[in-house]
């Protein structure tokens, strides 16, 4: 489980990358949630511009033009595979 500050060099180094592209796409590797995830997700998130990402503790809050989606860096403490122009 990541710590707090490598929460933040997390979110600092993908912001970096990041900010002001556009989705293309999203993928789900993970489906145990509390909640069921959106069905429309994709579609949601697809074409909207990344303005910023914030933290929460060890949530991100990864803000859209007209949506947010909260994400947690789970037992690993990095994201697996995340190409530059995918969220």
């Amino acid at each position: 489980m990541p710590e707090l500050p490598e929460v933040e060099v997390t979110r600092l180094g993908l912001l970096r990358k990041l900010k002001n592209k556009k989705c293309t796409g999203a993928v789900v590797r993970e489906t145990r949630f509390r909640k069921p995830l959106r069905a429309d997700l994709e579609e949601l998130l697809f074409n909207q511009t990344l303005q910023d990402i914030k933290r929460r503790g060890k949530y991100l809050i990864w803000l859209f033009d007209r949506s947010a989606l909260v994400t947690h860096l789970g037992m690993s403490g990095f994201y697996a595979g995340l190409p530059a122009s995918r969220c």
